[in-house]
């Protein structure tokens, strides 16, 4: 079986790296602002029977100055004037 859940991107400091606990093999769907409260969010696909990991994400601003490599691109988000981007470094071994 398959759900849809919601991961808080907050503390979020952009350029720095960000730790969820989630399943493995969890799918990225959409990047967001949660207009009841906004904070940046981050809504997975999770299929059932996998073992919990941490997966490290990373947030940059535009313009800003990027590793050659800086992970799976998964979505862009806005909070008033500025610009985010948000990149998947993948699950730790």
């Amino acid at each position: 079986m398959k759900t849809i859940h919601r991961f808080s991107l907050l503390p979020s400091r952009a350029g720095q790296d960000i730790i969820l606990e989630m399943p493995r093999r969890t799918e990225a769907l959409f990047v967001g602002i949660r207009p009841s409260d906004s904070v940046p969010s981050l809504w997975m696909l999770i299929s059932d029977g996998y073992d919990v990991c941490l997966r490290t994400f990373r947030i940059y601003g535009t313009g800003w100055v990027m590793p050659e490599d800086p992970g799976k691109y998964v979505g862009t988000f806005m909070v008033g004037p500025m610009v985010w981007h948000v990149f998947d470094l993948g699950e730790a071994p």
